[in-house]
């Protein structure tokens, strides 16, 4: 079975967002939740909307995307960040890693990039995802450390 990714877009031009939103309609594992305008409204709809991948543009007014990233890690933690910009310079990538994206993606992107992307981050959130609750369960002690039991019959 194929994992459904919810998948929230903000970025304060709406034709951008429009643009985003047909891109990724062509796939058919992805399911737009909402767009946001700005980083306040990404907060909210974040929270609001448990959405698997947001796609932040970096410069918006208000909240721009790293305060934005940075708050919707503390607040929504299983939502992965994927930063979108036009600012290629090593600072900006670096601002975004800080605040917690997972990825980073400088405008203009080809449609294959971006699902691409979308796809390998949603799968490596939830491989890690898997690993913190195996390590949960077994340090809690929640399941028993596993057994071999063996069956002998005398019917062969």
């Amino acid at each position: 079975m194929v994992d459904i990714i919810k998948v929230l877009i903000v970025d304060d031009i709406e034709e951008t967002r429009k643009n985003l939103r047909k891109v990724l309609s062509f796939e058919e594992r992805f399911d737009v939740v909402g767009e946001a305008e700005n980083g306040f409204q990404a907060i909210d709809m974040a929270c609001k909307y448990k959405p698997d991948i947001i796609l932040m543009d970096i410069n918006m007014p208000d909240l721009d995307g790293i305060q934005a990233t940075e708050r919707i890690n503390s607040k929504c933690p299983n939502a992965s960040v994927i930063v979108t910009s036009v600012q290629g310079e090593n600072e900006y990538l670096k601002r975004a890693m800080l605040a917690g994206a997972k990825e980073y993606l400088i405008k203009p992107f080809s449609p294959d990039e971006i699902n691409q992307t979308i796809i390998n981050v949603f799968e490596r959130n939830k491989q890690r995802t898997s690993q913190v609750y195996a390590h949960q369960v077994l340090e809690k002690g929640l399941v028993e450390s596993p057994k071999v039991i063996s069956l002998i019959s005398g019917k062969g």
